[in-house]
């Protein structure tokens, strides 16, 4: 305003200065009200979107999110929508005319390709950032319900987090309970990222409280400390019954100090779950490498995305799923992810047992013996190699179909060694695919064979020499601030040396 002065000024109408019409698009699911990812595209290659509606940027490609229908005006002219509605869909394109002062009424119908759920495995991540620093977007439970039941996923699972400052995001949404905007389909909960600039990143799930501080050695901020370290905040979780995950693991498999203090937090038996997200060809070779020293550490996954801004991935671009007995409740879920009941995807969908023994099952035997091994692998993208894994080691290469959207295998294997075995899918990424690559990898079956240590001593002495190296780093930054908090890191860096020791010694 001319007297310096700030006024809100309401959009009553856009004037595009050529002829429009109106366009009104309604979701469905078997006929059924559903809420989709929509991309609309005018001929020229320009994104609309309904005015008012929280937008998206994914590879260039705009879209947002119309819960059930939407109504806006267009310009006159040729246009393309194209409906996406998370893994378990096939995209739907459209194309479709405006005709000035016309209104054009559109269905787009979802396709199902898979049923998860049916089978009872169900789908959720463990770190979606609602607010996060600097974004375009502020986020409320309802945009991120539509986020989320958009993307098809079922347990959300947003973080509480710092960036770079002492500003905590999300700390208003936090209640130790489901959101009570979470409906039968999308069950959404407020957790926490723990971040440390020393010892790696946590995201911590199923909490009845935050756990404080929510990050430290931030310098120039009110916790600039290397203390408390994350076993101490995973002791703190674990006090309420949470679960403990640590996150976006390692980003190069060849930089030996990847993984930061993930040796020693796995060793003293304070992480539950580790993601296999974006950083996945990274992870899943420090991960097969703490599996062979022995330690239980089911799969999981975690995208990282900032939903506050529009350049962003997607809630659930990579996901776990669970294996539950019964209807979805979230209790039931982190239960089956705390035990292993799960693989990790950003499109196959796998199955894989031993016998009768399932995922996060323990096979112990005496004696070596033959068991049946019954894997298969579907995807709505093609696959590349479909593989069974024995303590990292390719022991049986699953046949694909001639569209490689399936692979089946029933074989005999001999389990001779204790250890451990898992199903993985790797192929291509394809123009529908939100998230490069197409992965999945199952949580193990562990097997234990009497008088046979599983031979980790290569494994171990890795370990070994990344906690030498995170110990340099801590003397060298130089941020606990006294005798007796220095001993008690220095303790928790010496009993997880013991254990790697000990593995490096025996085998196990």
């Amino acid at each position: 305003m001319t007297d310096g002065s700030d006024h809100a000024v309401r959009v009553e109408r856009l004037e595009f200065g050529r002829p429009t019409g109106r366009v009104k698009i309604q979701v469905t699911d078997h006929g059924q009200p559903a809420t989709a990812r929509l991309s609309v595209v005018q001929a020229d290659g320009k994104l609309s979107a309904p005015p008012g509606s929280l937008y998206r940027l994914l590879n260039d490609v705009g879209h947002f999110y119309c819960e059930h229908s939407a109504e806006w005006t267009l310009p006159a002219g040729k246009y393309k929508v194209r409906a996406f509605h998370g893994l378990e869909f096939r995209a739907l394109t459209r194309e479709f005319e405006v005709a000035a002062n016309g209104v054009t009424d559109l269905t787009l119908e979802l396709d199902r390709w898979t049923d998860p759920a049916s089978r009872g495995w169900y789908s959720g991540e463990n770190h979606i950032h609602a607010n996060y620093g600097y974004g375009q977007w502020y986020n409320s439970p309802a945009t991120m319900l539509a986020q989320c039941a958009g993307e098809g996923l079922r347990v959300c699972n947003f973080v509480v987090a710092n960036s770079d400052t002492d500003g905590i995001f999300d700390r208003e949404h936090f209640r130790g309970r489901l959101d009570p905007l979470s409906t039968d389909e999308t069950l959404l909960f407020w957790n926490q990222e723990f971040r440390s600039t020393i010892w790696g990143h946590i995201t911590l799930v199923n909490l009845k409280q935050l756990v404080e501080p929510i990050m430290t050695g931030f310098k120039e901020t009110t916790n600039p400390w290397d203390i408390p370290t994350n076993s101490d905040i995973a002791d703190r979780t674990h006090w309420q019954e949470g679960l403990v995950n640590y996150t976006h693991v390692a980003q190069n498999p060849d930089d030996p100090y990847t993984g930061k203090g993930i040796p020693v937090d796995v060793a003293l038996g304070k992480i539950d779950t580790l993601d296999l997200n974006a950083s996945y060809a990274g992870t899943v070779v420090l991960w097969h490498r703490l599996l062979n020293c022995g330690f239980r550490l089911p799969a999981s996954a975690g995208t990282d995305v900032f939903l506050n801004r529009v350049t962003s991935h997607l809630p659930g671009g990579d996901r776990v799923y669970i294996k539950l007995d019964g209807p979805l409740t979230y209790d039931k879920w982190t239960d089956g992810l705390r035990a292993g009941r799960s693989f990790v995807t950003n499109g196959p969908m796998l199955e894989f047992s031993i016998g009768p023994h399932q995922l996060g099952d323990t096979i112990k035997l005496d004696v070596a013996r033959d068991f049946t091994v019954n894997a298969k692998a579907q995807s709505h993208f093609p696959m590349a190699k479909v593989e069974v894994i024995y303590n990292g080691e390719v022991v049986a290469t699953v046949p694909l179909s001639d569209s490689k959207q399936q692979a089946t295998l029933e074989k005999s294997i001999k389990l001779d060694r204790s250890g451990w075995l898992a199903l993985r899918a790797s192929g291509p990424g394809h123009l529908d695919h939100p998230v490069g690559s197409v992965d999945a990898h199952t949580s193990p079956i562990y097997v234990q064979v009497a008088g046979s240590p599983a031979g980790a001593r290569a494994d171990a002495e890795i370990f070994l020499k990344r906690i030498d190296r995170l110990s340099l780093a801590l003397r060298l930054r130089d941020r606990v601030p006294n005798d007796e908090l220095r001993k008690h890191v220095q303790d928790q860096l010496e009993a997880a040396r013991a254990v790697y020791l000990k593995i490096a010694e025996t085998g196990r």
